[in-house]
């Protein structure tokens, strides 16, 4: 990292800055805000308040109130609404949209509203309009009340949380709804008012600051954290009042909160035989409870009366009152075994194998046996039959009476299969002979087909493959599988049936819930889509399934739409210049695009840009860069940080620092400055240029369906055809061996690890921001992703929550599961060796030390007014984000309000060492650690140089320093290939110099001053580009042995694949053992002065040691490790051993 910030000036016509600062200055939330009155506006006027207060004085209540003869009021909006000045004076204040809502409602001078909606409250059950009720539970809910009747809003999501909670219950009328019960006596501590409703005062629930936050650390989640509160409250303890209304049997259907609130409180709670309660972690046993619950509500004598549950199940326990007595506790597994059916199955499974292996009670015979018994009765939306149904649907039993679960694809056969024999075709086509009319039908006594299902089994590859075929379009898809079938055509049998006659309609049982749903497949192979061809075989000819041509005309359409839709928020121009200022020197360049970056981005005070250098040139390798502000989060190291990390793995990245950005000579602030996955950047580290296979992902997944979420980088490219079939492969595969010969697995690996150790969800989880690329020369598609400033635990609503963030919730996604599910014990290793080389304090405290020392002065001159008092680079006036300089300070080490980043790094450390068991530094495990120690003697983040990389990863791109013009050894300053990608330390021969912006600026020429900083070359096991006369062989992706080529070199610098200099290219900047070397300029690389003098055909005979041991030998001489074998070089990608006898004499 240099020593100063590198400037950069942009110069746009005046006209088009002045379009910028406007389309930057997004008045969104002021028109969210003042939308939001006049709907509230709205909803008061059309209340009836004679109606509400029938008895009551309202000029008591509310003398300010002006309510008309016929009791309605006549309020006018624009006494609510807020001009854009007063907006901006709130807005400094740094407050949310809801609180400034508040703020403004609560502060009118003519009425405030916040009183009104807390009177309104007292009678909610009056209101009649069940949107103005949200309004005012909304703002009940936030509403604190002081002594003298102030109120303030409630900023804290718990206490909000708490609050909702027990309004609930104050709002239910206990007498009314429990005559027969004395609560004097069964809850002597529960204060309950004469008119029947409880008076219980949220207030006693609310915690010092100090303890709620060590309560944050110690539970995962909020529902644990506030089951706790109510549970050890020595007032009342909410948790015995929730749970005597959860096992009431009574049903709250007026009151649908509580409701909710009480079935999530059966699912997470438990209580012993001593009354005490236990909050349930555990995901896969809340859900087993939800079930059993489900069934333990229901009366078997009522629902089956006609059925002998002794002899039929005699296993099951039923009261004498019909209800069944499962006790949900005996299918808790050992913590060991779960996690064998995670690694081994997906969700609905795992729950599907522990039924069926439980000795005492086998759930899923039970839902077989009740699922073939009399349903007359049937609740439709009782969660026990919905259960019911899925089990019923999800299981298959062989001739042996043993339950198997089906996968999806089978799954939906069989749900159509079943639909088909649930109908009564003697009662709905009356007077037919099917015997004659469909004679391969089989159809019982009774008028019900008897089709089995397992006749239309097919594999899920053939699956999959129907599915690519025909573009997910079900309706051809379910063709396809019916018509093909040799033992019952049901294309033929649905198309006979929709052609009858005299269907009767009224005698259909109304409890037939799914002829509904086989009418629908009655019309899909009706004969308006299905006809017959010449050779009397059934066609499809659906008329609302589109063609590709059709597709793609759709999707311009909608695309076109989208783009009117946005254009008044976009900005951009090719009408500017760019000038780089860097160590007092200067770098021109007169062809720039400039726009407006980002997205979400878009919506921040300071608003991030897109920046392309046309015209051929380039800056230092690159000709396309993100500038953002990262305003979102206060350290300005996160995208920072992120991008460090993956360059010390080795890993294929963007490389980010820090700008100080000037448009049209009015300072912007500072900057992360960002390369971009772009053609540009794929030639710089691939070497392929115009690549058609880099893909910019957009709300998809990996998988096939999620085609059309995928962008091509290269806009000429129009053949998308090898992306299609890497992401048919990725959905048909089963494990990551289907795709270990397509799909670069150990760095998708490594990828996830890292998103999952940074508690990331703006990437896969997301399904956004990540590229996907084909390398041509493994032919293996990689996983790169960007954008890392919601990384590292930013926009949780609880740092608890991103600390112990477990990966069996991460490995839910779909294609995360699948490839390392099977391949988990190697991605553990990954995991443990990513924490041990780089995600751990020792390394990355230091880091942001280093980090934070260079930016202060810059995040300072960030945080400072200017002469019209006001910040730099806050275009979007309607912005409120700011933090100060105190917060910055914070947000880098162990404030938790602002998730400080030692802090999460620490908690998270922490939190992985244990949960996988990796031997950590004892320093940092310790809980009585000082956190504010100095680390002293720790690894940092700055490479070393035994510390290697990625030939093909630049350095950070914008580490510069000046090379004086005398050769030096290129160990200590050339060689711009990064073998570590991390910025290099400060050079002995930078040119120190403070950054003064009074200073002119002197135009010199790049060639006399200034090089890319780099580290020594060191081998690695990573690929290494080749030059053009080098052996690379296109059709495998590698490079043959030395001992193998049949080329003459010219230079010794394309062992390390660089060229030969050109003629004219004279000057020497450095030299090492590959001899002298010089720097190309116009094509911003290193080149080789130094001629080859081959003396391999002298004999050394006997001396190429190395080939014994599957080496060649080497052409040149430079030592990178010596062993008991000898001496090593490396060359042309691969380690080569050197010839003692060779080099001596060279």
């Amino acid at each position: 990292m240099d020593n100063e910030v590198p400037t950069f000036r942009i110069t746009l016509p005046e006209n088009e800055y002045i379009n910028l600062k406007r389309i930057s200055n997004n008045n969104i939330p002021l028109e969210s805000i003042n939308d939001n009155i006049k709907q509230i506006i709205d909803l008061l006027n059309q209340q009836n308040f004679n109606y509400l207060f029938q008895k009551k004085d309202l000029s008591e209540l509310f003398p300010e109130l002006a309510i008309n003869e016929n009791g309605y009021l006549n309020l006018n909006e624009n006494d609510f609404m807020i001009s854009y000045e007063d907006y901006i004076n709130i807005e400094q204040i740094n407050l949310e949209e809801f609180e400034i809502l508040f703020k403004i409602l609560n502060e009118n001078k003519n009425l405030n509203l916040i009183k009104v909606f807390h009177v309104l409250s007292q009678y909610r059950s009056y209101l009649m309009n069940d949107d103005l009720l949200e309004v005012i539970d909304n703002f009940e809910n936030h509403l604190m009340i002081d002594k003298d009747e102030n109120f303030t809003i409630i900023k804290e999501e718990y206490i909000i949380e708490i609050k909702t909670e027990i309004s609930y219950i104050n709002n239910l009328n206990f007498k009314e709804t429990f005559p027969e019960i004395n609560f004097s006596e069964l809850f002597p501590e529960l204060p309950i008012k004469e008119d029947g409703h409880p008076n219980i005062d949220f207030r006693n629930y609310i915690l010092p600051t100090e303890e709620y936050e060590n309560l944050k650390l110690t539970f995962e989640d909020d529902s644990e954290l506030i089951f706790n509160i109510y549970n050890t409250n020595k007032y009342l303890n909410i948790n015995k009042v929730l749970y005597f209304l959860s096992t009431s049997n009574v049903e709250f259907t007026e009151n649908d909160l509580l409701k909710n609130k009480l079935y999530e409180f059966k699912s997470q709670v438990m209580m012993d035989d001593n009354g005490n309660f236990t909050y349930i972690k555990e995901d896969y046993i809340r859900n087993i409870k939800e079930i059993i619950n489900s069934i333990n509500e229901q009366n078997f004598i009522e629902i089956f009366p006609r059925c002998n549950f002794t002899e039929l199940l005699p296993e099951l326990p039923i009261l004498e009152n019909g209800h069944p007595n499962i006790d949900f506790k005996i299918y808790i597994i050992p913590s060991e075994e779960i996690e064998k059916l995670e690694s081994m199955f997906k969700y609905d499974e795992i729950i599907f194998n522990i039924f069926n292996n439980n000795k005492s009670l086998n759930l899923v015979k039970v839902f077989y046996v009740l699922s073939r018994l009399d349903d007359s009765l049937i609740n439709i939306e009782s969660d026990f039959w919905y259960n019911l149904d899925e089990f019923k649907s999800s299981t298959m039993i062989d001739d042996n009476g043993n339950f198997t679960f089906l996968q999806p694809h089978i799954k939906f056969i069989k749900e159509i299969i079943e639909t088909i024999n649930e109908q009564n075709f003697i009662e709905i086509f009356p007077g037919y002979n099917f015997t004659e009319l469909l004679p391969e039908l089989p159809i019982q006594e009774n008028g019900h087909p008897n089709i089995d299902f397992r006749n239309y089994l097919i594999s899920e590859d053939e699956y999959n493959n129907l599915e690519t075929k025909y573009d997910n379009n079900f309706e051809y898809f379910l063709f396809d599988i019916f018509n093909n079938n040799e033992y019952l055509n049901l294309v033929k049998v649905l198309n006979t049936l929709s052609k009858l006659d005299n269907i009767n309609i009224n005698t259909i049982n109304i409890d037939n819930r799914n002829y509904s749903t086989f009418s629908e497949y009655l019309e899909l192979f009706g004969d308006n889509n299905v006809s017959m061809n010449e050779n009397n075989e059934y066609i499809f000819n659906n008329k609302y399934y589109n063609t590709e041509n059709d597709t793609n005309n759709n999707d311009k359409t909608i695309s076109n739409i989208n783009i009117n839709q946005n254009e008044r928020d976009e900005f951009k121009t090719k009408n500017g210049t760019l000038t780089v200022h860097i160590n007092n020197q200067e770098i021109s360049f007169n062809k720039i695009t400039f726009s407006l970056g980002g997205q979400s981005s878009r919506t921040y005070s300071k608003p991030g840009f897109n920046l392309k250098i046309r015209g051929g040139k380039e800056l230092f390798g690159r000709r396309q860069f993100k500038l953002r502000s990262d305003s979102s989060e206060p350290s300005y190291m996160r995208t920072k940080l992120m991008c460090d990390i993956h360059n010390k793995l080795g890993l294929p990245s963007i490389s980010a620092n820090y700008i100080k950005l000037y448009i049209n000579d009015e300072f912007m602030g500072l900057y992360i400055l960002t390369d971009a996955y772009k053609e540009s950047w794929i030639e710089y580290v691939y070497g392929e240029k115009d690549t058609t296979n880099l893909y910019k992902c957009e709300y998809c997944d990996l998988l096939y369906d999620t085609k059309n979420g995928f962008e091509n980088e290269n806009k000429e490219a129009s053949d998308n055809q090898e992306l299609y079939e890497f992401l048919k492969a990725m959905t048909k595969a089963k494990s990551s061996v289907d795709v270990e010969s397509i799909f670069d697995l150990d760095q998708f690996y490594k990828e996830i690890a890292i998103e999952y150790l940074s508690s990331s969800w703006d990437h896969i989880k997301d399904r956004h921001n990540y590229y996907v690329y084909k390398n041509p020369q493994n032919n293996k598609w990689i996983y790169l992703i960007h954008d890392f400033d919601l990384d590292l635990c930013a926009y949780y609503y609880q740092l608890s929550e991103c600390i112990n963030y477990d990966f069996k919730n991460f490995s839910r996604i779909s294609i995360v599961n699948k490839l390392v599910s099977n391949n988990i014990e190697h991605f553990k290793e990954i995991l443990k060796e990513i924490v041990i080389k780089v995600f751990n304090p020792a390394t990355l405290f230091p880091r942001i030390d280093e980090i934070k020392s260079f930016i202060r002065p810059y995040v300072q001159l960030d945080k400072t007014l200017n002469d019209n008092g006001e910040y730099p680079g806050r275009l979007n006036k309607n912005d409120n984000r700011f933090y100060t300089m105190e917060q910055w300070e914070a947000s880098t080490e162990f404030e938790e309000s602002l998730v400080g980043l030692k802090k999460f790094i620490l908690l998270r450390y922490r939190y992985v060492c244990k949960k996988f068991n990796i031997e950590c530094d004892p320093m940092y495990l310790d809980e009585n650690m000082n956190m504010n120690l100095t680390i002293t003697e720790t690894e940092s983040l700055y490479p070393t140089e035994t510390e290697t990389s990625s030939f093909l990863i630049p350095t950070s791109t914008f580490d510069f320093i000046n090379i004086e013009a005398t050769t030096t050894s290129i160990e200590d300053t050339i060689l711009p290939i990064s073998t570590s990608i991390f910025d290099s330390n400060i050079d002995e021969t930078i040119t120190s110099s403070v950054l003064d912006f009074s200073n002119t600026e002197i135009t010199t020429s790049i060639e006399d001053t200034i090089l890319p900083t780099t580290i020594s070359v060191l081998p690695t096991t990573n690929s290494i580009l080749p030059t053009s006369n080098s052996q690379f062989n296109e059709a495998t992706g590698t490079l043959p042995p030395i001992s193998q080529t049949t080329v003459t070199f010219k230079c010794l610098s394309e062992f390390l694949g660089y060229p030969c200099c050109s003629s004219e290219l004279t000057t020497v900047y450095a030299e090492d053992e590959y001899g002298e070397w010089s720097y190309d300029f116009t094509k911003n690389e290193w080149c080789g002065l130094t001629k080859f003098e081959d003396s391999s055909n002298q004999d050394h005979s006997g001396e190429c040691w190395s080939e014994i041991l599957g080496y060649p030998c080497c052409k040149g001489c430079k030592i990178y490790e010596t062993d008991s074998d000898g001496s090593w070089g490396y060359e042309f990608n691969q380690w080569c051993g050197i010839i003692s006898s060779r080099c001596q004499k060279e």
